[in-house]
C-alpha cells in the first residue's frame, strides 16, 4: 500500500494538490497486480490553467508485474 500528496502553491496563491494511492496484489510468489488511483484537487478556480475548483481529475490504472527477481521486475 502506497500513498503519495503533493501540496502546490502558485505565485500567485492558488492552491492545489495531487494525491495518488497504490496497491499491490499478490496472485502468485511472482506475479504481482497493482492498482493505482490519483486526483487533483484545486482549492481556487484558475481560468488561465483551465482549472475549476474541487475535485478536477480522476485517473486509475491496473498494472499486472512479473519478477523474476526482487531487483528485476
Amino acid at each position: 500500500y502506497g500513498l503519495e500528496a503533493s501540496l502546490f502553491v502558485s505565485t500567485a496563491g492558488d492552491v492545489s494538490s495531487r494525491v495518488t494511492v497504490e496497491k499491490d496484489f499478490l496472485l502468485t510468489q511472482r506475479t504481482i497486480l497493482q492498482l493505482r488511483v490519483e486526483t487533483s484537487l484545486a482549492v481556487q478556480r484558475v481560468e488561465a490553467f483551465g482549472i475549476g475548483r474541487g475535485l478536477n481529475d480522476v485517473s486509475a490504472g491496473v498494472r499486472l508485474r512479473y519478477e523474476l527477481a526482487r531487483e528485476f521486475a
